[in-house]
C-alpha cells in the first residue's frame, strides 16, 4: 500500500537565504559608510570652528587696523599742525614721521596676514567640500544597488505567488478527478491503463506503485465499489498533503514578507539619516 506523506515545512530556498544573506551584507556596509559619515561631519565641524577662529583674528586684526588707521589720521594731523610750526620743533616733527613710517608698516603687515589666513582657509574648505562631493557620490551608488536588491526580493515573493497558486490548482484537480471517479463518472472501459485509478496514478506519479487491492483486482476480485473507495482515499490523502504544503508555503512566504519589509523599511531609515548628514555637512 502506498500513501502521500505529510511533507515537513520547507525551508527558505537558496536563493532567499542567499538573499537573506546579502541584505546582512549591505546591512552592516551601511553601517560602515554611516562612521565614515559620521568622521566626515565630526572634521567639517573642526573645519568649521578653526574657521571661526580664523574669523575672530580676522575681526581683531581688523580693529588693529582700525585702531591704526586713527592713529595715522591723527599723525596726519598733528603732522599739518608740526608742519605750521617753527624750525624748532624739527626734531618733534621728524619723530612723527618715523612714527608714522612705523604705523603704515604695520598695517601693510596686518593686511598681509588677513589675506594670508583667508586664503588658507578658503584652500582648506573647498578641499573639504571635494572631498565631501566624493562621499555623497559613492552614497548615491549605494542607495542605487539597494534599491535593485530590493526589486530583486519583490520579483522573488511574485515568483512565490505563482508557485502556490500552481500548486493550489494542481491540488484541486487532483481533488475533483478522484471525487469523479468515487461517484462512477469515470468508468468507460478503456482498458486497465485508462480505468480512473490508472489515471489518478498516472498524475500523481504513482503509476509504478501497487495500490492495497489492487492485485485483487487484475484477478477479477476487486469491485468497482473498491476502485471507488481507494481512488478516494488517495485523492483525499494527495489533496491533504498538497494543502499541508501551501499552508507551510504561505506561512514561508507571510514570513518572507514581514522579513523583507523589516529590512527594507529599516534601510529607508539609514538612507533617509545619511542623506541628512551629507546634505547638512555640505552646508
Amino acid at each position: 500500500m502506498s500513501s502521500v506523506t505529510k511533507t515537513d515545512k520547507a525551508p527558505l530556498s537558496g536563493p532567499l537565504q542567499a538573499q537573506r544573506e546579502e541584505f546582512r551584507g549591505v546591512n552592516e556596509d551601511l553601517n560602515s559608510l554611516g562612521g565614515g559619515i559620521v568622521g566626515i561631519l565630526q572634521s567639517h565641524q573642526i573645519l568649521t570652528s578653526q574657521v571661526r577662529e580664523l574669523t575672530d583674528t580676522v575681526k581683531e586684526l581688523q580693529g588693529r587696523v582700525t585702531d591704526l588707521t586713527g592713529q595715522l589720521k591723527e599723525v596726519e594731523e598733528t603732522c599739518q599742525e608740526k608742519e605750521s610750526l617753527n624750525e624748532a620743533l624739527g626734531s618733534e616733527l621728524s619723530t612723527t614721521q618715523e612714527a608714522y613710517t612705523r604705523a603704515q608698516s604695520e598695517v601693510r603687515n596686518a593686511l598681509d596676514e588677513v589675506s594670508a589666513s583667508k586664503r588658507a582657509a578658503e584652500a582648506k574648505i573647498r578641499t573639504e567640500q571635494l572631498a565631501s562631493s566624493g562621499t555623497i557620490r559613492a552614497l548615491q551608488e549605494e542607495v542605487k544597488e539597494l534599491r535593485e536588491k530590493t526589486s530583486a526580493v519583490q520579483e522573488e515573493k511574485e515568483t512565490m505567488k505563482v508557485l502556490l497558486q500552481e500548486a493550489s490548482d494542481s491540488a484541486y484537480k487532483a481533488y475533483e478527478d478522484g471525487k469523479r471517479a468515487a461517484e462512477g463518472t469515470l468508468f468507460g472501459g478503456r482498458g486497465e491503463d485508462a480505468t480512473p485509478l490508472a489515471l489518478l496514478k498516472k498524475e500523481l506519479g504513482l503509476a509504478d506503485v501497487p495500490l492495497q487491492g489492487e492485485n485483487r483486482r487484475r484477478q477479477g476480485d476487486r469491485s468497482p465499489l473498491e476502485v471507488s473507495q481507494e481512488i478516494a482515499r488517495v485523492a483525499q490523502e494527495t489533496l491533504k498533503a498538497q494543502k499541508e504544503t501551501i499552508e507551510a508555503l504561505q506561512q514561508d512566504l507571510t514570513a518572507l514578507r514581514k522579513e523583507g519589509s523589516d529590512e527594507i523599511q529599516k534601510f529607508r531609515g539609514i538612507i533617509q539619516d545619511l542623506t541628512k548628514r551629507v546634505a547638512g555637512g555640505s552646508r
